[in-house]
């Protein structure tokens, strides 16, 4: 199950499909690194907000969205 909340404030939960990893190639092992590296690393991301600009109401954008994020099973 994926929750989000909406433009609204509202909270939004949808199932999704099971996923399981089978292969994962060992080239894609991650480094060791310690919590406080972590944080150092991290520490220059900020929020991010996705503006649309467009003629469709909020409700029709958000359906879509939705629509779009259930099909690809996210």
């Amino acid at each position: 199950m994926a929750t989000f909340r909406a433009y609204k404030g509202t909270m939004h939960a949808l199932t999704i499909k099971p996923f399981e990893i089978v292969y994962v190639c060992n080239l894609l092992v991650p480094k060791p690194i310690t919590e406080s590296k972590f944080d150092e690393n991290i520490a220059f991301m900020n929020k991010k907000e996705i503006e649309l600009d467009c003629d469709l109401e909020p409700e029709i954008v958000e359906k879509e969205i939705s629509k779009i994020l259930s099909t690809n099973n996210f």
